[in-house]
């Protein structure tokens, strides 16, 4: 015989038990769902999602049968979490009913569109979650000293109050070594400057 479960994720003697008690049975009540078999936490899961007596109970679930809860982050950790959760009990042809949202996912037509979608958004963000250590890896800022050239084109640096003195000595055949001594810099960093600037073709360092 099919059984209405409402699960309550703080415990018994809260305030909050007591609205989400009554706001889970006022709406079976007014949905014509029947009576509701009420599942209480002991004490508030530590992170929403990671209850063992939730976990119990949604294993024991069978096809028919009904599941109340007032919000969704009891159903998981995180959105990949809850989206499984639902995915699950859809195809196990178990009902599911959040009630501050007003979700339903039961044995209409759209329901099932609803179960379908929470499968496909599930396995998407899965992916997603997957990759992002690798992408985050292939954009990793260079190594310290090895700026890329989009990098040092936009860094500032003292050499810039000293950009058109420095064209000007490179137009008229001063080697970067030479500007570099006169200017009291290292050749290298005036040489990189230089064409993080787009200045003029810089020639080489001897």
């Amino acid at each position: 015989m099919a059984t209405n479960y409402g699960y309550i994720d703080v415990p018994a003697t809260t305030p909050e038990h007591y609205a989400q008690h009554y706001g889970i049975l006022a709406f079976a009540t007014n949905n014509g769902l029947g009576p509701v078999h009420f599942v209480n936490e002991s004490a508030s899961p530590p992170v929403p999602g990671t209850s063992p007596v939730l976990a119990g109970m949604v294993a024991e679930l069978l096809p028919e049968d009904t599941m109340f809860v007032m919000t969704f982050p009891p159903l998981g950790k995180t959105t990949v979490e809850i989206l499984n959760v639902l995915s699950d009990l859809s195809r196990r042809g178990v009902r599911v009913y959040v009630v501050n949202s007003g979700f339903r996912l039961d044995d209409n037509a759209e329901a099932h569109v609803v179960g379908t979608a929470c499968s496909l958004i599930a396995q998407v963000e899965t992916e997603l979650v997957t990759r992002r250590p690798a992408l985050k890896s292939t954009q990793e800022p260079p190594a310290e000293g090895q700026p890329t050239h989009s990098l040092r084109r936009t860094r500032k640096s003292r050499l810039d109050e000293k950009a058109g003195e420095i064209q000007s000595l490179l137009a008229s055949g001063t080697t970067v070594a030479e500007v570099a001594r006169l200017l009291s810099v290292n050749r290298q960093t005036l040489k990189d400057w230089c064409e993080s600037r787009l200045l003029s073709k810089v020639q080489p360092l001897g």
